[in-house]
């Protein structure tokens, strides 16, 4: 089927790397920088898309697009935030970074970690996994 796809820099989304993985490649007609457009897209035509179910429940009625299951399973998106170790202890950074740890907790998943290390060598930190959601 003809596919909309969200096309983030050069990069493939987690659920075009589990489609290459089963040998599909999608016949990509139209694409956007974001998943937020694609329930519009698709809606009227013969289009499909690959888009988080979250975002795909939230537009569905007012898209007027259906939302199925794919036929692999679910691949978990993860969200994380770096930054630069001179900016770590800048009050308004420590808000934003706080703030979007809030959102991501709010959203039902299990428990985020807390900030850890991720390169040692350059005293960077991270919220390595903020949500998972498919």
């Amino acid at each position: 089927m003809p596919h909309a796809a969200c096309a983030i820099g050069k990069s493939h989304t987690p659920a075009e790397r589990q489609l290459e993985t089963l040998g599909i490649t999608p016949k990509v007609q139209v694409s956007t920088p974001g998943f937020s457009v694609l329930p519009f897209l698709v809606s009227g035509t013969d289009l499909v898309a690959l888009v988080p179910e979250r975002l795909a429940r939230r537009y569905e009625a007012f898209a007027r697009c259906a939302v199925v299951p794919t036929p692999f399973p679910d691949v978990p998106l993860v969200e994380a935030m770096y930054w630069h170790h001179n900016r770590h202890s800048d009050p308004a950074h420590r808000w934003l970074r706080e703030t979007v740890r809030r959102v991501g907790a709010a959203l039902g998943d299990p428990p985020r970690p807390e900030i850890v290390p991720v390169d040692d060598r350059h005293g960077e930190h991270a919220f390595p996994e903020l949500s998972a959601a498919s």
